[in-house]
């Protein structure tokens, strides 16, 4: 009897499957849609600056991080709620796992950007699962009422516009907006495809590599987290021009991407972002999280692609703040003269640290930033070809090549849904050759000069207030300097 005990037990510990079905019903279980980003244009959050909140969130304990956004509600590391939880209408199924949630919103929002803008929006946000398939969406459409005959986009994409004599009463602009996601879980990782930007690396306002007040784009990522190491791989679609109706909107531009993160200290973060881009052609194996796109690059034609690879680390004291770094490399001639006015040794800089503390009414904290983006950086030899750029705007630092910032910001969030925000910053931006994203080296030039031109600092401040409700959030931006800017809006979601 004892004999047979222990051999059936022996046969009990050997059986592998328990364990596998364990993790998949955990998977399962926890099958959320991704964690939208800040967004500063349209398609704006009913709670502003959720990038700010999470990165908060994870220097105040101890528990794992990642900076790669956007990713899923539950954070990977520790299950906290980093998304709202809204309302809507709810269905709910707990035994087979479905969830439904539908939210209808609508707005109006005035801005004075040169002139005054009236702007309405109305849409739906809708989010759910089943067993492990997850999606969110939210889509929009939106008219704005203008005086200036020339409409500009406010978010840099596609609008429509129409002037009083073609429409006989008033000039408006109309436009439709949706970002979206639909992902799909396994024990080992979790693979996701929709429209968003994204958000790689520690810091809060000038990431090198992909920043969140990039223009979003079509994109497929696969995410797996082993142990302290996290890994996602990107593919993506970029506009190739601003100009939606010539023929460089139908040319292709492909987006490789990686990014490695590694945790080696509680406390410790450290991280590789890598991009490739390539013009009319494609590689699917650079997909593979273990194709390295630095190397793979020279496979591909040279004046057909273009590629980068940044290094951060974030250092964290918890419940205190933490301190972050981050390098990228674009081009250089040879190791020992990166740091050289050559043209083509082309990197930039990140440096910034966020100090926190957490009172009994509100979460308060400030962050202090600085960035350096030499001549150059995001440009390549031919135009209109494999610039990391979508809508000629970069993926990476808004402000672009040839361009020195520092960005100040005092925050306070309250726990009965108040925010309020005062962000200084002073930017330099060069305007000789290289200074635009879009530039195209001559042959002429060898040198580069950063800050070209020795340009004055561009010094704004403004507020940040809010205040979001069961069912409405009403918000204030102002930016005071150089060309002063206000944004004010009010939105009602069901």
């Amino acid at each position: 009897m004892t004999k047979q005990t222990k051999e059936t037990r022996t046969d009990r510990q050997r059986a592998p499957w328990p364990y596998p079905v364990a993790l998949i019903a955990a998977a399962i279980a926890a099958a959320n849609p991704n964690q939208p980003l800040d967004r500063p244009f349209t398609l704006r959050n009913p709670s502003p600056f959720l990038v700010e909140a999470e990165f908060h969130r994870m220097a105040a304990g101890t528990a794992p991080r990642t900076f790669i956004l956007p990713r899923p509600c539950f954070s990977e590391g520790d299950s906290s709620r980093v998304c709202s939880e809204g309302g809507g209408w709810r269905y709910e199924d707990s035994l087979r796992a479905r969830a439904l949630r539908v939210s209808p919103l609508g707005g109006y929002e005035y801005r004075y950007w040169g002139e005054n803008v009236h702007a309405f929006e109305l849409g739906l946000i809708t989010d759910g699962r089943s067993g492990p398939v997850s999606f969110a969406l939210d889509a929009r459409m939106f008219s704005e009422s203008h005086e200036l005959p020339v409409h500009p986009s406010f978010d840099r994409e596609a609008v429509d516009e129409q002037d009083e004599t073609e429409s006989g009463s008033v000039s408006y602009s109309s436009y439709a907006r949706y970002r979206a996601n639909l992902s799909y879980d396994w024990a080992w990782g979790r693979l996701s495809a929709g429209r968003d930007a994204a958000h790689w690396g520690p810091g809060m306002f000038g990431n090198l590599v992909f920043n969140q007040g990039a223009v979003p784009f079509n994109q497929i990522t696969f995410t797996t987290r082993l142990g302290p190491i996290t890994v996602q791989s990107l593919y993506g679609q970029l506009a190739i021009g601003s100009d939606w109706e010539t023929n460089l909107s139908t040319d292709e531009r492909h987006l490789y991407a990686h990014r490695y993160e590694w945790q080696p200290a509680t406390n410790l973060l450290l991280g590789v972002s890598e991009q490739l881009v390539l013009f009319k052609q494609s590689a699917p194996f650079a997909f593979m999280p273990i194709v390295p796109l630095f190397i793979a690059k020279y496979s591909e034609k040279e004046r057909l692609n273009n590629g980068n690879i940044a290094a951060d680390l974030s250092w964290r004291v918890p419940g205190i703040g933490s301190a972050y770094t981050e390098f990228l490399i674009d081009d250089l001639q040879s190791p020992g003269s990166l740091f050289s006015d050559f043209w083509a040794n082309k990197w930039a800089w990140l440096a910034g640290v966020h100090a926190i503390r957490d009172l009994p009414f509100a979460a308060c904290g400030a962050i202090l930033e600085y960035a350096r983006v030499e001549p150059w950086v995001y440009t390549h030899y031919r135009e209109n070809t494999s610039q990391t750029l979508n809508f000629d705007q970069p993926l990476g630092n808004q402000d672009g090549p040839n361009s020195q910032s520092v960005t100040a910001k005092a925050y306070a969030r309250g726990k009965s849904g108040w925010y309020a925000g005062l962000k200084a910053r002073a930017l330099w931006k060069g305007t000789g050759p290289g200074s635009s994203a879009l530039d195209i080296h001559p042959d002429s030039i060898d040198k580069k000069v950063f800050l070209s031109g020795d340009p004055d600092a561009e010094i704004t401040a403004g507020p940040s207030l809010s205040w979001t409700g069961k069912r409405f959030t009403l918000y204030l931006e102002a930016t005071l300097g150089g060309v002063d800017r206000v944004v004010a809006g009010a939105q009602a979601r069901y």
